[in-house]
């Protein structure tokens, strides 16, 4: 596939941590917004065809004891699937249960003078290990 940028918005047309569903060149991608920067994925879940965009940004929970608070780590970096709670790693598209076998397609994307774009056919780049 051709790497190809398209303009899906103005950043201010994303509030943080909201998923939005885009049609791009055919391509279903889900879009989360994280402060300045972007993420964006298939919209299409690997287990059973969920649309991503109607799931939740959420964290990775903490253990916890029965009747605690659940804690969180990687706030607002995964994305979770609305049918059946299937978790993705928003930057990379990888699963948080089996992320060498199960993952989401995943794209680059970047802003420039306040115009959100997309970038087809190219994965963004892993991201670094987490300490």
């Amino acid at each position: 596939m051709t790497s190809r940028e398209h303009d899906v918005g103005e950043v201010a047309d994303y509030v943080p941590g909201t998923v939005y569903g885009v049609k791009v060149d055919g391509h279903p991608c889900a879009i989360v917004r994280h402060g300045d920067t972007f993420s964006a994925v298939r919209d299409i879940c690997p287990h059973q065809g969920a649309a991503l965009s109607n799931g939740s940004v959420t964290g990775d929970v903490l253990p916890c004891q029965v009747g605690e608070v659940q804690r969180y780590t990687r706030d607002g970096e995964v994305l979770r699937c609305p049918w059946h709670g299937w978790q993705f790693e928003l930057r990379t598209g990888k699963s948080l249960v089996d992320p060498e076998h199960t993952r989401v397609r995943s794209y680059r994307v970047r802003v420039e003078k306040d115009r959100v774009l997309l970038l087809l056919g190219e994965s963004s780049p892993p991201a670094s290990p987490q300490p």
